[in-house]
């Protein structure tokens, strides 16, 4: 995510546009590029503009916000894509037993889920398509949130965990051994 101490660098991105192109950007049409992009690093949004350019069907048009953000976003849809992978295969693998993930971005969006893991567990296959959009915007979501460098408060998981885990020692379906 880009700040205010970034604009000049930013601003000298937006010259090399303005010199690739033979075009001129204006104050506002700089400042409409700003808020549209400023979600992004400088170095992804420069990223972003050297595949445009390197597209032989559109890299000869000038470079419009709303194409940059087409080739931002598609790498994180490419990402959520593969953790709801992961997420099925987990399911189709251990079921209800499962819910455990490397990925902490995929734990946060389980979190988020309605029902979370073991609700999406007892979802009927006519629903999954919609939990697994469902699922991709939270994702995505918790990458964007991941990548500005804000933090979750804490949530009470762990305690969920540790009450369930005390409700199977007192109902002697698992030992408990010290």
């Amino acid at each position: 995510m880009m700040n205010d101490s970034e604009k000049q660098d930013f601003a000298d991105f937006l010259v090399m546009l303005e010199e690739h192109y033979n075009r001129h950007i204006s104050g506002q049409m700089a400042e409409l590029y700003w808020r549209a992009l400023k979600a992004y690093s400088l170095a992804a949004i420069q990223e972003a503009f050297f595949e445009h350019v390197s597209d032989p069907e559109k890299g000869h048009f000038f470079v419009q916000p709303a194409h940059l953000l087409a080739i931002l976003t598609k790498g994180s849809q490419q990402l959520a894509q593969g953790a709801w992978d992961e997420v099925h295969r987990q399911i189709c693998r251990e079921g209800d037993r499962g819910g455990v993930f490397a990925d902490p971005l995929i734990t946060q969006a389980m979190k988020r889920l309605p029902g979370g893991y073991y609700g999406l567990c007892e979802t009927r296959t006519v629903d999954m398509p919609s939990m697994r959009a469902q699922f991709m915007q939270l994702y995505a979501e918790e990458q964007k949130q991941a990548a500005s460098g804000a933090t979750h408060e804490a949530v009470p998981y762990d305690a969920r965990v540790r009450t369930l885990v005390k409700g199977l020692f007192a109902s002697k379906q698992v030992e408990h051994v010290e």
